[in-house]
């Protein structure tokens, strides 16, 4: 029975999709506008440093976009209907501000705490020209402030407001391409350098056999031209005066048969040079037959000599 491995994803392809997700985690997420009754250009005038309060739609009877300014640490949306009975509303907020003491209807009037808007402390004060509502949270002090406003009162609008989040653009940020793996190491070729006194080369060669040279052979005898040419006086081995050349040697044998002239010569030197330079010589009658022994005539000579 056999048993199958599960299909896996190629390394490669595995790693291009990890820098993929790695790549977009780091963009920011596209947020809109929270608001959409206000344009772009007014939520820029109110991008402020604390949460800038606004109601999520325009409360009636109102209609269209406020009046809206916003500064350091002060921010306000302003509505207002003419023709008729005062109709306004008005959402401020201030950093730093505190509660008011007394009802500006009428400053002898002592206000407290009587209500609550998003969990913090707050006043709700109800006059025949106003309904208003004051609250602190984050330091800052909130105020909503309304008149002749249908379907709701101040203390339920306040108690709905949400902080304006600004829209944020979406950023493409470029992927970092994905690091190539490195290219494989060429191994330098071994540089030989010319020196004084190194022996790189030399070690590295293959040893050759050593070439036997003419020396190393000591049946070979090569006569020096000196020999067989008549040349000026030289000290060569025993010799000391110029050999004669062949061809007197042969006309001294061939006359009288006797060696006693110019072969007292060779016994006393040639025969001594040739034996200094290789122990023995070939003999050979001159008729390309075989070779003759060497041997003397009981004189001391020899009786046939043939220079090579």
């Amino acid at each position: 029975m056999s048993t199958r491995s599960p299909n896996r994803m190629p390394a490669p392809i595995l790693a291009l999709m990890v820098a993929v997700l790695l790549a977009f985690s780091i963009i920011p997420a596209a947020r809109a506008q929270n608001v959409d009754w206000m344009t772009s250009d007014q939520a820029a005038a109110l991008d402020l440093s604390f949460d800038v309060m606004v109601p999520v739609g325009i409360p009636t009877p109102f209609e269209g976009s406020p009046a809206i300014g916003g500064s350091g640490g002060y921010y306000s949306l302003y509505w207002v209907n003419y023709g008729g009975a005062p109709t306004y509303l008005q959402i401020e907020g201030l950093v730093g501000g505190s509660l008011p003491a007394g009802s500006p209807a009428d400053l002898n009037k002592q206000l407290f705490v009587n209500a609550s808007v998003q969990g913090y402390e707050a006043i709700h004060d109800v006059t025949s020209i106003y309904d208003n509502v004051w609250w602190i949270a984050g330091g800052v002090l909130y105020t909503v402030s309304s008149n002749n406003m249908t379907g709701t009162d101040s203390l339920s609008l306040a108690n709905s407001l949400i902080a304006l989040q600004q829209p944020v653009q979406q950023e493409l940020v470029p992927l970092t391409p994905m690091p190539r793996p490195p290219a494989a190491t060429t191994v330098p070729e071994p540089q030989v350098q010319a020196g004084t006194g190194g022996s790189n080369i030399a070690d590295a060669l293959p040893t050759q056999p050593p070439t036997e040279s003419a020396t190393d052979a000591a049946d070979i005898v090569s006569v020096p031209d000196a020999v067989s040419d008549s040349a000026p006086d030289e000290s060569v081995g025993d010799v000391s005066r110029a050999a004669p050349s062949p061809d007197a040697i042969s006309e001294s044998v061939a006359d009288d048969g006797d060696v006693s002239g110019p072969t007292s010569f060779l016994e006393s030197d040639t025969s001594g040079l040739v034996n200094a330079l290789s122990g023995s010589v070939a003999l050979s009658d001159g008729t390309a037959g075989p070779t003759l022994p060497s041997g003397g005539d009981g004189t001391g000579g020899i009786r046939q000599i043939a220079i090579p």
